[in-house]
């Protein structure tokens, strides 16, 4: 696992490898404390949905929009 920039002003981005599978992405903020916390929930996050099977919580809006499309 890492937190890395792409450049020196721009947000910071993890590296997290759980199994084989690679994550990587943006925190979305230049604070590297913030980055940190956000590299320790995704991390755990990802094992949980990975090595568990535990499913992610989907948002109210995008149950109601994909129950919407299913349903003319």
């Amino acid at each position: 696992m890492s937190i890395y920039r792409r450049s020196k002003t721009g947000p910071y981005w993890i590296r997290i490898s759980i199994s084989g599978h690679r994550i990587q992405e943006t925190t979305g903020t230049t604070d590297r404390e913030a980055a940190k916390e956000f590299e320790r929930t995704e991390s755990e996050r990802a094992w949980r949905e990975l090595k568990l099977g535990d499913r992610s919580a989907v948002q109210w809006r995008e149950a109601a929009a994909a129950l919407a499309d299913r349903n003319p």
